[in-house]
């Protein structure tokens, strides 16, 4: 099943609300530079997460190399 769903979740609700973020599917993270992406992988490979992935540079790093914005 191809599923993709954006889901806007603060890093300060990580920890109350991560159970939103599908078990079974690939979880991408973006920050705005990339440190509280790599925070929050770690934190949901902690909990059993095992496809997570973090944007390299996080946000800045996307504009910084002129990829589309919507």
């Amino acid at each position: 099943m191809d599923v993709r769903q954006v889901i806007t979740l603060p890093f300060s609700e990580l920890d109350q609300r991560f159970g939103e973020l599908p078990a079974n599917c690939p979880v991408v993270l973006v920050s705005n530079v990339g440190n509280k992406g790599k925070q929050a992988a770690r934190f949901l490979l902690e909990h059993g997460y095992t496809d997570v992935a973090n944007v390299d540079g996080g946000m800045k790093a996307w504009e910084q190399e002129g990829l589309p914005i919507r």
